[in-house]
């Protein structure tokens, strides 16, 4: 398969739309002293064509800044299913930066208009932290976020937003963080919620000092059944139900 942002907020994988549909929402939230800076939301989507335009191999860099740290975001599809995100951030002030916080999500729509519904579960947390959303129409669609950051960040987590915003708000990192710990490994929420990663960086030295830039990463794994898998799944499902009746004449 391959990545084909289609239109100005699309991201569509195998001839599967996850962000185009109904309500188009992804965020990235940089936060600063607690102070937050909507990066991405909405008008300016981060799975949109500015920044996921690109087929297998390709790259796609964003760089942008706030309350004296830089970020350079780079996208990249790593695997024909697999797109690979990474955020370097640096501080480019003369003094350190404290309470430096980072989040990632979207709503996982997948299923197609007024089909929102996901089944959304904690797969893993701290570097392990990963997030599944599942089609809940028997589709056998599906997409993970995951973590792919190992030393450097302070605490990092995994969440489904079905506590401040639903499907559709932009979550910060601490809405992640404070959502999280009722979120353990097989935490599962059915319905139009947004699936999301927060990492807390901590302190960035002053410029030119060790430890004035940390780079954080997370994947996005597709699945797509192929037509003829799906034409079989709903072959047996005709089958089963031939049998059922079969037996309930019986």
């Amino acid at each position: 398969g391959v990545f084909d942002p289609s239109g100005a907020m699309g991201l569509n994988y195998n001839g599967v739309e996850y962000v185009n549909i109904d309500v188009r929402a992804s965020w990235g939230v940089l936060s600063v002293g607690g102070v937050d800076s909507f990066q991405t939301s909405f008008g300016a989507n981060d799975l949109g064509s500015t920044t996921a335009g690109t087929l297998f191999g390709g790259t796609t860099t964003v760089v942008s800044s706030f309350g004296g740290i830089s970020m350079t975001e780079t996208v990249r599809a790593v695997t024909p299913n697999t797109l690979s995100f990474a955020w370097t951030f640096t501080n480019t002030g003369d003094s350190a930066v404290r309470d430096v916080k980072w989040s990632f999500g979207f709503d996982p729509d997948q299923a197609g208009s007024g089909k929102n519904s996901t089944i959304n579960t904690i797969l893993g947390t701290g570097t392990a932290a990963s997030v599944q959303a599942i089609d809940n129409y028997g589709m056998g669609r599906s997409v993970i976020l995951r973590n792919t950051t190992g030393a450097g960040p302070v605490s990092i987590a995994g969440f489904i937003d079905d506590v401040f915003h639903g499907c559709c708000g932009p979550v910060t990192a601490a809405e992640v963080f404070a959502g999280a710990g009722a979120q353990g490994v097989g935490a599962e929420r059915t319905g139009d919620y947004s699936i999301n990663l927060g990492w807390n960086l901590g302190t960035l030295a002053a410029n030119g000092v060790a430890g004035d830039t940390v780079t954080i990463g997370a994947h996005l794994v597709f699945a797509v059944p192929e037509p003829e898998t799906y034409a079989m799944f709903l072959a047996g499902l005709g089958l089963m139900g031939a049998v059922v009746r079969r037996r309930t004449r019986a």
